[in-house]
């Protein structure tokens, strides 16, 4: 019993400064895969999103605790595709109402310059580019250029996620440096103890 509240505590606690240095930012749990056991992801989704967090990307949580569900395409999808456009174009029909597109297997600038060039294709099929993620890199040198991209291909309605070993001091040296990044996928650094 003491085991499973002072997890649970942990979380909530970590998911709370998070929530305290990014005000108005998306931020979801995106730790699954690095939690000690799938009950530990169901409880760490619970108790982050009790502490503020947005939602989860672990599914069973939205039946279970009634935590909304946030995801984004993986890198494997794109490597399965001959073509990364050919991946965006296929994620969007397959996701509809929620595109948001992971560009940085390759290369990120170029992969933005390709969301610029299918946006104008997938609206006409009445489909919107919601997010584009970042998960690797320089992020905010990523983010920063990604934006100047998008806004030049008059897609300032598209936000930018990111996500890889984001933590509470990462998010404040973000924030406090105006980095145009508008959500958080927060995973390792959320469930483990560093």
């Amino acid at each position: 019993m003491i085991n499973l509240l002072h997890f649970q505590t942990l979380i909530a606690s970590k998911a709370a400064r998070m929530v305290l240095v990014a005000p108005g930012k998306l931020l979801v749990d995106f730790g699954m895969r690095r939690a000690h056991g799938a009950e530990a992801a169901l409880l760490a989704a619970r108790a982050s999103y009790l502490a503020g967090l947005s939602g989860s990307a672990t599914v069973l949580a939205a039946p279970l605790f009634g935590v909304p569900v946030y995801g984004t395409m993986v890198h494997s999808f794109i490597q399965a595709h001959e073509d990364e456009v050919k991946a965006f174009e296929n994620f969007a029909h397959s996701q509809p109402d929620n595109v948001a597109l992971l560009i940085d297997t390759y290369d990120t600038e170029a992969a933005a310059e390709k969301v610029v060039a299918l946006a104008p294709h997938l609206k006409k099929e009445g489909i919107s580019i919601k997010w584009v993620r970042l998960d690797s890199g320089d992020l905010a040198d990523h983010a920063r250029k990604v934006r100047q991209i998008l806004d030049k291909g008059e897609l300032t309605e598209v936000r930018i996620f990111a996500s890889s070993s984001l933590d509470e001091y990462t998010l404040r040296e973000f924030v406090l440096a105006g980095v145009p990044i508008d959500g958080f996928g927060i995973g390792s650094r959320l469930l483990l103890i560093w």
